[in-house]
């Protein structure tokens, strides 16, 4: 289960008769804040990684480029890194996404509307 999925299914609205606590809202944001920092600082890691591999990869095409062997086998570890990192990438940016999709309907809606679509968003994501 994602993390967003976790936040979203312990957030629950305090009930005051038939009114919603507007209060209530602020742990879930705060949350949601949280979660979406920690994901952009992954994802400006993995780029961080990204970039430190090629400047490994063009120096050591430069010191390597008269042994063949070796740029082959470097160049491949380098693509298949590359792949693995632009794949987990992907994934923290549609979960960047997510998150600030429902930020975005937290700013414009009320508690009460927000918690009838709970679900719906809890089995979307």
């Amino acid at each position: 289960m994602s993390e967003l999925k976790k936040i979203l299914k312990s957030h629950s609205l305090i009930r005051l008769g038939d009114d919603f606590s507007q209060l209530e809202l602020s742990p879930l944001k705060a949350k949601l804040e949280n979660l979406r920092s920690s994901k952009e600082n992954e994802f400006r890691i993995c780029m961080g990684v990204i970039i430190a591999a090629f400047i490994a990869l063009i120096s050591l095409c430069l010191i390597l480029r008269n042994n063949p062997d070796k740029l082959v086998v470097l160049t491949s570890a380098t693509g298949l890194t590359v792949t693995g990192l632009v794949t987990a990438m992907r994934g923290l940016w549609k979960d960047k996404i997510a998150v600030d999709f429902i930020l975005a309907l937290l700013e414009g809606m009320q508690a009460e509307s927000f918690e009838s679509i709970l679900p719906i968003i809890i089995q979307r994501f």
